[in-house]
């Protein structure tokens, strides 16, 4: 009989193939979910607060002189 040295058949490899990398530990997921909310929060108080500054614009001073 003619084997493969190998226990693994050709068509166990192609499916390794086509599985793609691992997926990441959950805490790597964690971590990056955490980071994509901090984010988040970061744009959004940057928003509001061009919009209160855009809103509540300061009276131009008076000329002196």
């Amino acid at each position: 009989m003619n084997q493969p040295s190998s226990s693994r058949s050709s068509n166990d490899k192609a499916a390794d193939f086509r599985a793609g990398p691992p997926a990441p530990d959950l805490n790597s997921q964690f971590e990056e979910l955490l980071h994509q909310v901090w984010s988040a929060e970061a744009e959004c108080g940057f928003d509001d607060r061009l919009d209160l500054a855009v809103k509540y614009r300061r009276p131009a001073r008076p000329k002196l002189g």
